[in-house]
């Protein structure tokens, strides 16, 4: 099995930390891991999408699909207790897509607290505040609630963290961290501190 789609990092290690926060692990147990790699694309489905962070377009959907969105999901075991991290390619997650999808998965040992969601903050994916309930201010420019691509969303993302399950293997982690200057740039206030690390987790089977 290859891991080669988490090209973005996004401090895997830090987060397998977070997750497992609070987790009684023997250091002798040994680490699985399953991936999976789900679309997320609410075209595919015939639905209207309203695209992240384009307030001037005034709830205006996509007119149509240059590339696949997806959501990239690994799951960890470690003595039968397990973790997750889920990758979407959307402009911002809502709480209630995270508890929506991690509940329709079912996946034993999962639950929201040992779940990371996170978004990749694309603008050219779905905009999270239309997939959150909450959200009734009915204002196009930060996105209107649509119960069916949450939902259709949220089935994607469940898929993904079920066969991220079913994929389950023995695996050795490794990790390493380099500087890359100009890596990044803050492009608000040009000067002020950046991270240069890139920091990669590799698992291999």
């Amino acid at each position: 099995m290859q891991f080669g789609f988490l090209r973005r990092t996004f401090g895997l290690m830090l987060a397998i930390a977070g997750v497992y926060e609070g987790f009684m692990v023997d250091a002798q147990a040994e680490l699985k891991a399953g991936v999976a790699c789900v679309s997320i694309t609410p075209l595919e489905a015939g639905l209207p999408t309203q695209l992240g962070g384009y307030g001037d377009r005034n709830g205006k959907p996509a007119e149509g699909v240059h590339d696949t969105i997806n959501a990239k999901a690994i799951v960890f075991d470690m003595d039968g207790q397990r973790a997750a991290i889920v990758s979407l390619d959307i402009c911002t997650m809502t709480r209630c897509l995270t508890e929506e999808a991690i509940a329709q998965a079912a996946v034993p040992g999962l639950k929201y607290e040992n779940v990371l969601m996170c978004a990749t903050h694309s603008h050219a994916g779905t905009e999270g505040l239309s997939m959150e309930r909450k959200n009734v201010a009915n204002n196009p420019h930060i996105g209107l609630f649509d119960e069916k691509v949450l939902l259709f969303t949220r089935d994607r993302v469940a898929q993904a963290l079920k066969e991220a399950a079913a994929n389950l293997r023995p695996v050795k982690a490794g990790t390493g961290v380099q500087r890359i200057l100009g890596m990044n740039r803050n492009r608000r206030h040009a000067g002020d501190p950046t991270d240069e690390d890139m920091t990669i987790l590799r698992l291999d089977t």
